[in-house]
């Protein structure tokens, strides 16, 4: 096999373990230390590549389930569309965070400090044990699931209300809705966005 295909074929079996303790959570390189290990034939080199080997099967299972990313298109008429008050935006956790939209609501660089701290961060408990548990917890992709349906819930129920003036609002939801998925859900999760 040439080296082109051994990328790291003249490095030691401590330098190799050195790159995968420095590139833990990254499941490509990990495997490309683990292609060289298999030519290995030391006890240590064989410790080493059970022990990446571990790490890559712990990534890959926890892996978050793929779900289609909320989109904001309204599908149904406002007769079949779900209760407003199930999607609440005026006493949720966004709301008591400080996250507000519209023409009196807060800039562009506020709202996205409060998305991404409700993102990383642990959140305060503002409602019952099951709305908290929603939200699942910091970083995870039940987090960002919970962020990005909040969004779209607000702005498809928006679009239902008839005669109200919320499109700055609606063009505000999206426009963070886009935001959380460039993130967080490009950088980590990958889930399906949906068709335009």
């Amino acid at each position: 096999m040439n080296q082109e295909k051994r990328p790291y074929i003249t490095l030691s079996w401590f330098e190799l373990e050195a790159i995968a303790s420095s590139n833990r959570g990254e499941t490509t390189r990990l495997q490309e230390v683990l292609a060289e290990l298999k030519y290995r034939r030391s006890r240590k080199a064989l410790d080493l590549y059970n022990r990446v080997a571990a790490r890559v099967a712990e990534l890959n299972q926890s892996k978050p389930a793929v779900f289609k990313w909320p989109t904001t298109a309204v599908v149904a008429d406002a007769e079949t569309a779900l209760r407003t008050s199930f999607f609440d935006h005026d006493d949720g956790l966004l709301k008591f965070m400080g996250y507000a939209v519209g023409q009196k609501g807060a800039y562009r660089s506020r709202r996205r400090q409060v998305l991404d701290y409700v993102f990383n961060e642990r959140i305060p408990r503002v409602h019952s044990d099951e709305y908290m548990e929603e939200w699942g917890k910091p970083k995870s992709p039940e987090r960002l699931k919970k962020l990005a349906n909040s969004l779209a819930s607000f702005a498809r129920n928006a679009k239902r209300k008839r005669g109200s003036d919320m499109a700055h609002a609606i063009m505000e939801w999206e426009e963070d809705l886009l935001y959380l998925k460039q993130a967080y859900d490009d950088r980590k999760f990958r889930f399906e966005w949906p068709p335009a």
